[in-house]
């Protein structure tokens, strides 16, 4: 039986996964407390009956927090930092939103359609 190679090497003679540089967690930044904070008070900010329906994280400083939106299904979604700001990501690790701040990624949330709603003009 052949075993296809773990890891191809790159140009520059390294070791390229082919995955996305977000999967790196070397190049993840951590999120801070006042970044978790700053995500509570979002949040909080929101109706009771608003599509982002909480978020959790694990640690300290977490390289990852998740979003929990439902409507028609329930969807959780990574929500990564990194140099230049902040991505929100599918369940299948697609990234679905880019932000410079974390208010910014509101609108993010707030625009991804559920799972069983049409490719285009589809609403939850």
């Amino acid at each position: 039986m052949k075993i296809a190679p773990m890891a191809l090497p790159d140009r520059r003679g390294g070791v390229d996964s082919g995955a996305s540089p977000w999967l790196d967690r070397s190049l993840m930044k951590t999120f801070s407390q006042q970044d978790l904070d700053t995500i509570d008070q979002l949040w909080r900010s929101v109706p009771a009956d608003h599509v982002w329906t909480g978020w959790s994280a694990s640690g300290a400083e977490p390289d990852e927090v998740w979003l929990y939106r439902t409507r028609a299904h329930w969807r959780k979604f990574p929500l990564r930092k990194s140099g230049s700001g902040f991505a929100l990501f599918d369940e299948r690790d697609s990234k679905v939103a880019d932000a410079e701040t974390l208010p910014d990624i509101l609108p993010a949330i707030e625009s991804i359609p559920a799972l069983d709603a049409p490719a285009e003009g589809g609403k939850d």
